[in-house]
Formats: C-alpha cells, structure tokens, sequence
C-alpha cells in the first residue's frame, strides 16, 4: 500500500495498472508463484521517479521470489 501510494503520487494515472500482480496456485501437486516485473509493466509511462519505483518494489519482489526456490 504505502508503494501503491507512492506510485499516485509520482503519476495519477497509475491507478489504472494497479495493483502490482502476483498469482500463487497450485499445479500438478506444485505451488507456482507467479509476479509481473513492475518495471516490465511501468515501461510505456514516461516517468522517471515512477521507473524508480519500479525498480525498488521489483527488487523486493524478486527477492521474496528467490526465497521460495
């Protein structure tokens, strides 16, 4: 939330690409995490302090994925 706040306030329009997706279900007996890039879906707003953004909730979000190997 406080990200998603951040993310209006760096670009009002932002709203309509929210929430940062992230999918977890269970296929053939596996768990499946799945998580959109942020700066993968950030990449058509010309907006620099967004990418930033991006880039910080990216890295968290690559970690929490890296930790469920």
């Amino acid at each position: 939330p406080a990200n998603a706040y951040k993310s209006l306030l760096a670009e009002e329009n932002i709203g309509l690409m929210l929430p940062c997706n992230v999918a977890v279900y269970e296929k053939n007996n596996m768990t499946v995490l799945a998580i959109v890039r942020p700066t993968v879906a950030m990449q058509m707003i010309d907006n620099m302090e967004l990418k930033k953004l991006a880039e910080a909730i990216e890295e968290k979000l690559k970690a929490v994925f890296d930790s469920m190997k």
